[in-house]
């Protein structure tokens, strides 16, 4: 798509580890089903772009990366484009959280940032391409295409992953035209092509073979027919629609804002549009509005941190959770049990759970800490005090943290090492100096700087964030 055309777009859019304690559940939903479908377009690196100038339709792809995290952390399911028409036509029954992802255009930033990203979560989306703007090895860009779109190969493969349908946009009217007072998008009604004003018959002729010729070239190159039509600037009309039912479109996207019920005209199906400002729990405040649901906002309390990408990521393995009021308390204490359960369902959990009782007097066999307690004792992980006690409700400090973490880390080859040198090393005990050493020359701890000089803080209790970052940077996928 060509800048105009963007701008234009852009113009219409704008009208404890909770272990076995916290779990993230949803509040009150709305009684009646629903399906959000999240509109996308272009993704480009923040900072190369005018953000002020297209809106924020173009998003950053780190930021798409964190809005996917957030939607997968928070339960919801990406659905096809099937399930969707089978939901507003026969009211068939979806996942929980259902959630339809869509990109317009055919932007080759789809294929370069968010098919890998998907495809890395398991989720699944839709791209509504310009049919005449893809280029294949006869057929380049377009001169007046600016933003490079994927090419039929590149789609192919998208297509084939599963992660990805291929959907129509039309050939070719992704535009505005005059039709002698106005312009008008394409799609709308007659307009002057050639110097002459279409009959209405001849306007009813350009989308019908606009339509058909989308559908058969994607089918041709894709081996998929598309169901459904995207329609530009959301400009369907009643005409537009009994065409591409008459053309074998089984369902349209416009662009006007909400979310979709049984019911629905299936040929004006809503859309939420996504900024580039918003985060993850902005889209599910505006998902929450459109439906007039009344819960809460998960992981309220993580919002736009530093740490947030590493604690969803850890959420979605199943290490942490959030607490029932939605929050993740990042700031909140990491007891010696809560980290021990950390460590078991990060790392133990495809070994056999060793079955040899432990006697710490104060780790009862009915708390709920005392399996994970004795199988990271049993494989040697981490141990009591020689008062034979555990104290599971102590808060485990940063230098115990790292020791124990660092058993599970293979350092890095031939990588720079930063030089280790902090101003409290003597606060080090000589048990965790080794560990704490290793995790810092490979950059998996920073230290705090004050005024030039690093410093650990070795016995500073763990927190639940820092506790996230480090677990992420260790974890296996």
């Amino acid at each position: 798509m060509s800048k105009k055309a963007l701008i234009i777009l852009t113009i219409m859019v704008t009208i404890v580890l909770a272990v076995s304690i916290p779990v993230l559940h949803s509040k009150a939903q709305s009684k009646k089903p629903f399906v959000p479908v999240l509109m996308y377009h272009h993704l480009q690196k923040e900072g190369t772009f005018d953000s002020k100038k297209y809106g924020g339709v173009i998003i950053d792809p780190e930021r798409f990366e964190k809005q996917m995290l957030y939607l997968k952390a928070t339960g919801y399911h990406t659905i096809t484009l099937e399930q969707l028409r089978d939901f507003v036509l026969y009211n068939k029954p979806l996942p929980p959280k259902p959630i339809v992802i869509t990109f317009d255009d055919g932007y080759l930033s789809n294929y370069t940032y968010a098919y890998p990203i998907l495809k890395k979560l398991g989720m699944k989306a839709e791209i509504n391409i310009i049919v005449s703007y893809v280029p294949d090895e006869v057929n380049k860009q377009k001169p007046e295409v600016v933003i490079p779109h994927f090419t039929w190969q590149q789609a192919k493969e998208m297509a084939d992953s599963g992660v990805i349908e291929i959907e129509s946009h039309t050939y070719d009217l992704h535009g505005y035209r005059s039709n002698d007072f106005k312009k008008i998008p394409m799609v709308m009604g007659p307009v002057i092509i050639n110097g002459h004003l279409e009959t209405m018959e001849q306007y009813k002729e350009r989308l019908y073979l606009d339509f058909l010729r989308s559908r058969e070239i994607i089918k041709e190159k894709i081996g998929k027919a598309p169901i459904c039509l995207a329609y530009p600037f959301g400009s369907g009309n009643k005409i537009s629609d009994e065409i591409a039912k008459k053309v074998g479109f089984e369902m349209a996207f416009g662009i006007k804002e909400g979310v979709n019920y049984y019911g629905d005209n299936i040929m004006k199906l809503k859309r939420i549009t996504v900024k580039d400002s918003d985060t993850g729990q902005d889209i599910v405040e505006k998902i929450n509005k459109l439906s007039r649901d009344t819960g809460f906002i998960p992981f309220w309390d993580i919002k736009n941190m530093w740490s947030e990408k590493n604690i969803l990521s850890l959420v979605i393995k199943g290490i942490f959770a959030g607490y029932e009021d939605g929050s993740f308390r990042p700031n909140k204490i990491i007891s010696r049990a809560e980290f021990a359960s950390l460590i078991d369902r990060a790392f133990l959990k495809d070994k056999p759970v060793l079955q040899q009782e432990i006697s710490f007097k104060d780790v009862s066999h009915n708390a709920w800490y005392y399996k994970p307690i004795a199988n990271i004792v049993n494989n040697g992980i981490m141990k009591g005090y020689e008062d034979n006690t555990f104290r599971p409700h102590n808060p485990i400090t940063r230098e115990e943290a790292i020791s124990v973490l660092m058993k599970f880390y293979e350092p890095k080859e031939n990588v720079d090492f930063a030089i280790f040198d902090p101003a409290d090393k003597n606060d080090i005990s000589s048990w965790a100096y080794d560990f704490i050493k290793i995790a810092y020359e490979n950059n998996l701890i920073a230290g705090t700087n004050i005024d030039g000089k690093i410093y650990i803080y070795p016995k500073k209790p763990l927190t639940r964030e820092e506790a996230a970052v480090l677990l992420d940077k260790i974890v296996k996928e």
